[in-house]
């Protein structure tokens, strides 16, 4: 069996000092990346809310707090792989272990995008509002909020189509996997839906 043995390396004083200097300019292309020298740290989007009014804070360091799915109780209504971004330098990591709740280590902004499913169409209370069924995607049309593990997002957008949906009282559990709260269908295709068009989430 081979048994690897230390040894000493000697540079010469100038190979030493044009290594750094390599180094250093590596690792700061790196940390600039594509964004002309942001200052955005290493692992870190830019821009990843695209249009999302008020959204600016997290564009300056996006990072991903938690993922979540949920679903209304008779399971008309899905959000799948709902990733919630914030400023990452609000996030709290010192300390945090696997039994800490990762929804409980932010606090601040957020945007949100993912997937959201209709198993069978949605119609209001007054008949004027109708979601078809489908797979839509899901997006944050205005900055909402975490603190703690409760979310509130009050301008979503779904697309395809001109569909405004609320998702508030939101409380995230198991790991911040889960989302329990009230979704609110308030707008399809420019028409306002009755304010009773909502469901519970879990």
């Amino acid at each position: 069996m081979e048994v690897f043995k230390n040894k000493t390396f000697s540079f010469s004083k100038e190979i030493f000092v044009r290594f750094v200097l390599a180094a250093s300019m590596a690792f700061a292309f790196v940390a600039c990346g594509d964004d002309g020298g942001s200052n955005v740290p290493v692992g870190y989007g830019v821009g990843v809310m695209g249009a999302c009014a008020g959204c600016q804070e997290i564009n300056q360091y996006p990072m991903q707090v938690a993922t979540f799915s949920a679903a209304n109780t008779q399971g008309t209504v899905q959000l799948q792989n709902m990733q919630v971004f914030g400023n990452g330098m609000r996030y709290m990591s010192s300390g945090a272990t696997p039994a800490n709740n990762p929804g409980n280590m932010y606090s601040g902004p957020v945007a949100i995008r993912g997937n959201f499913v209709a198993n069978g169409p949605l119609v209001d209370q007054s008949g004027r509002c109708q979601l078809p069924p489908g797979n839509y995607q899901i997006s944050s049309n205005s900055v909402g909020s975490m603190s703690m593990g409760i979310l509130e997002l009050p301008d979503l957008i779904l697309t395809p189509g001109n569909i405004r949906i609320q998702i508030v009282q939101g409380i995230m559990h198991q790991q911040a996997t889960r989302l329990m709260g009230i979704i609110k269908i308030v707008q399809v295709n420019g028409m306002p839906c009755d304010p009773r068009f909502s469901d519970n989430l879990f």
